[in-house]
């Protein structure tokens, strides 16, 4: 089972807000509303810096001092979304591996995951390099799939919140769920492709397991009842910019 980081797992918007508006002052670039900040969450940033107008050796710049100031707050303002840890402890109940694929590097996500208390919830991590500047997200599910040695896509699902999480996961043939606590809306995810949108954690569980008591149904397009099976060791996939 895989997880998308930002949005999904955790609301990391006050570090975000604060790393980002940090990064931009430091080139003097022109910061956005926090409520446009908020709303950029998710995608890889040198895609969201684009967005903000920024050449191409700008962004770069800002993308590394951004980090750098994300890592110095230490996840201090980033929070779990209600009910994750739970349903995170239902999956490995019932023998699933959790993986988290997140555009955001992946040595910052396991600070995350630490920060937060979910690293023991969490079987492995894949994301780019803290040193690596892109990071497609099908760049990212690529590699979590290669360290379990390439399961049916039948026998993965992918959770995440924006439309970059559904596109990237049906680049291998992986169904997607899409919640609706995180930074993308119910247009955007069907949009994309979701097999299922929902809006709680209750929902999600039910969208999981869909009437399998000891285990969450395999791909949501019908697949075999299954989970994973072997670890996923964790990893650093090619590519970067830090998102969810």
């Amino acid at each position: 089972m895989l997880f998308d980081l930002d949005g999904t797992l955790t609301d990391p918007s006050g570090d975000f807000v604060v790393a980002m508006t940090r990064a931009l002052d430091s080139v003097d670039a022109p910061v956005p509303s926090e409520a446009v900040l908020r709303a950029h969450i998710g995608p890889p940033l040198l895609h969201t810096l684009a967005v903000f107008g920024l050449v191409r050796a700008t962004a770069v710049t800002v993308l590394g001092r951004y980090r750098d100031a994300y890592r110095a707050n230490r996840s201090a303002d980033t929070t779990v979304h209600p009910g994750m840890p739970a349903l995170l402890t239902r999956l490995r109940d019932a023998g699933v591996r959790i993986g988290v694929a997140t555009s955001k590097p992946a040595e910052i996500a396991r600070d995350v995951l630490a920060q937060t208390g979910l690293a023991a919830l969490v079987d492995t991590v894949a994301g780019p390099g803290l040193d690596e500047r892109e990071a497609a997200k099908e760049l990212v599910v690529a590699m979590a799939l290669a360290q379990h040695d390439h399961p049916d896509a039948s026998r993965v699902q992918m959770v995440g919140d924006r439309s970059f999480d559904v596109v990237g996961a049906r680049a291998h043939g992986i169904a997607t769920v899409g919640v609706l606590w995180g930074f993308g809306d119910e247009a955007e995810l069907r949009a994309a492709g979701a097999a299922a949108v929902v809006d709680s954690v209750d929902a999600l569980h039910a969208a999981l397991f869909d009437g399998h008591d000891d285990g969450p149904n395999g791909g949501l397009d019908g697949g075999a009842s299954g989970s994973w099976e072997g670890p996923i060791d964790g990893g650093t996939a090619t590519g970067a910019g830090q998102g969810g």
